[in-house]
């Protein structure tokens, strides 16, 4: 997003119950979606393109965000992974979490391959690629209807030697943190509330609802970082950004403490950010955060997914007349109950701005 973009809001939706979410998927279900999950996987890992979409819908979209717009259709998502298994002809993914409730499949998924292709129009550099992702499957019955993938794109270019890696953070809050507070929430109730208070910049009260043994893994960072570091980071970003906003999509409580939450940032950058001087331009980022939560509603884990170059990009490409994105809350309208968020996107068609591609998404709709 550029400097243009001003008076950004966003409408905080929590879909507790969203389609087929209002019940535990039954055990014949969820059997059915992990066997379909597994086909994919072994699709996936023998580079099998056209046995991947046999277990999509025709009109599946794949949502990876960090490149957008959305694909939409089988031949659109079977070319772009098409291209992926041609740049890393080891590409190879696994798994080492599946959470399902309803009709809702996340996974947290590491992939390596060798970079032995063009890749985002990087030349093949024969390194080693590493990568986690968050991804949330929709199903239709057995089939996939929407995927969306987050990870972070800088970690990849940095692990291609295309982009430095930034020096090692010493995260030290600049205050003692008080002790953790038992709160008797439920995991959705005690991810609801944790929002709230980081959305005030309240990081006491944030602290206060963090088990002090928590496990926590911000993915651009690449290593875990504990209680005290998550403060401290966030003490940075608000630094960087004095007006950063974190504001849900939909919460889904996965069950087993477990919580998914998809989340739109936004900021002005009026302050350093990883070495970056204030710009003044503004930030919007999509992330997707997996928490979970204890029997006394405090945070265990908590494994937030985030494409920090997307912000990279919004803070140093050059600018475009009227280009960027916006995030809208729509209003009810009369007979509708629930407001809406749609996400707009202008996209410059030549160098010059002069024709714009226009595209909008609503998020709940």
């Amino acid at each position: 997003m550029y400097s243009q973009i001003k008076n950004i809001s966003i409408a905080c939706i929590i879909l507790i119950a969203l389609g087929g979410l209002s019940q535990k998927a039954t055990a014949s279900t969820e059997e059915q979606m992990r066997a379909v999950m597994q086909g994919m996987l072994d699709a996936f890992n023998a580079h099998d393109v056209a046995q991947m979409s046999s277990y999509w819908t025709e009109d599946i979209v794949y949502d990876f965000v960090a490149q957008l717009p959305p694909m939409k259709g089988k031949e659109q998502a079977t070319a772009f992974l098409g291209g992926l298994f041609e740049c890393l002809p080891d590409f190879h993914g696994s798994q080492t979490r599946i959470l399902v409730y309803g009709n809702i499949m996340v996974t947290e998924a590491v992939v390596t391959g060798t970079h032995l292709g063009e890749l985002l129009g990087i030349p093949a550099t024969g390194h080693s690629l590493q990568s986690r992702l968050l991804q949330i499957w929709e199903f239709e019955g057995d089939k996939v209807k929407w995927f969306a993938e987050y990870l972070d794109m800088a970690s990849s270019l940095i692990q291609l030697g295309v982009m430095p890696a930034p020096e090692p953070l010493e995260l030290v809050p600049s205050f003692t943190l008080p002790d953790a507070e038992r709160t008797g929430l439920t995991s959705l109730e005690a991810a609801v509330e944790l929002d709230a208070l980081w959305d005030a910049h309240d990081l006491s009260g944030c602290a206060k609802g963090i088990h002090p043994d928590a496990e926590i893994l911000m993915i651009p960072l690449g290593v875990p970082i504990d209680r005290e570091g998550f403060i401290a980071l966030s003490e940075l970003e608000f630094l960087g950004f004095s007006d950063l906003r974190w504001q849900p999509v939909r919460s889904i409580d996965m069950g087993d403490g477990w919580v998914l939450t998809e989340i739109v940032s936004t900021g002005t950058h009026d302050g350093p950010y990883f070495g970056i001087p204030a710009t003044g331009r503004s930030i919007m980022v999509r992330g997707g955060v997996l928490r979970r939560f204890d029997a006394d509603g405090l945070l265990t884990n908590l494994h937030c997914y985030y494409d920090n170059m997307t912000v990279l990009q919004q803070l140093t490409a050059p600018e475009w007349p009227l280009a960027g994105a916006w995030v809208e809350r729509i209003p009810p309208w009369e007979n509708v109950v629930d407001p809406g968020v749609a996400l707009h996107k202008l996209t410059p068609l030549d160098p010059e701005g002069n024709r714009l591609l226009y595209t909008v998404k609503f998020v709940n709709e």
